[in-house]
Formats: C-alpha cells, sequence, structure tokens
C-alpha cells in the first residue's frame, strides 16, 4: 500500500496538539507513611553518619590535644601522644589551626622555630573587641 501524502496530510504551523499524560493517585496511607519514613531515615543516616563521624573525630582529637596541653609540650610530645608521625601534616592540620585560633599558644613566641619551643593551652580565649 502505497500512500501519497497530499498538502491536507500536513498539519499547518497554527494547529494545536494535545497530549494526554496519565497521571496515578498514590494514596498516603499510614502503612505507605511509614515506609517512606524507614526508607528516608536510612538514607539520611547513612549520609549523614559519613560526614558528621570525621567532624566528630576531629572535635575530639581536639579537645583532647588541649588537655594534654594543659602543661607546655613540644612538638613532638604531642605527636606521640596523637600517634602521629608525618610532621608536615601534623602542622598543617593540627597545630596551626590551634594556633591560629587561640587554643594554643607557643611559650617563646619570638622564635616558632626554637628547639625549646613547647606548645600550651590557652586557658581563657580572649574576647576580642
Amino acid at each position: 500500500m502505497n500512500k501519497q501524502t497530499s498538502a491536507n496530510d500536513i498539519p499547518s504551523v497554527n494547529e494545536t496538539f494535545t497530549f494526554i499524560i496519565p497521571y496515578h493517585t498514590l494514596q498516603v496511607t499510614p502503612q505507605v507513611t511509614e515506609q517512606v519514613t524507614e526508607q528516608v531515615t536510612e538514607q539520611v543516616t547513612e549520609q549523614v553518619t559519613g560526614q558528621v563521624t570525621g567532624q566528630v573525630e576531629m572535635m575530639d582529637r581536639i579537645a583532647s590535644t588541649l588537655k594534654h596541653c594543659e602543661t607546655p609540650r613540644s612538638l613532638r610530645e604531642i605527636m606521640t601522644f596523637l600517634k602521629l608521625k608525618h610532621r608536615e601534616t601534623f602542622m598543617e592540620k593540627v597545630l596551626h589551626p590551634l594556633l591560629e585560633k587561640g587554643y594554643l599558644r607557643r611559650t617563646i613566641p619570638d622564635k616558632p622555630r626554637s628547639r625549646f619551643q613547647r606548645y600550651v593551652a590557652v586557658k581563657e580565649k580572649k574576647n576580642e573587641q
């Protein structure tokens, strides 16, 4: 069957088309609500746990470091206490942030590289005005 097209078969520019899209209504029942809640809770818990765990571990590390440094400690003593071996990473990730935030201070501030340098926890952070 060979059908030839004519001018009447081609839609004109101004014609309107209607699309019908089926829409299924979801009935919300206590059972559906419970299933969704369990699923969402599990997904969110897994996601948040991974994000928060690192933050909590870092806060624990900071708290234990400050407690340990109530007595002036050398860089090596703090690293040993935290069971860390890589000096540069320790200084970048732990020591410098604590110094910058004012939680630790140097016992010899004029000579940060002194072999006699010790770090001590600041008892009370001074309010900046």
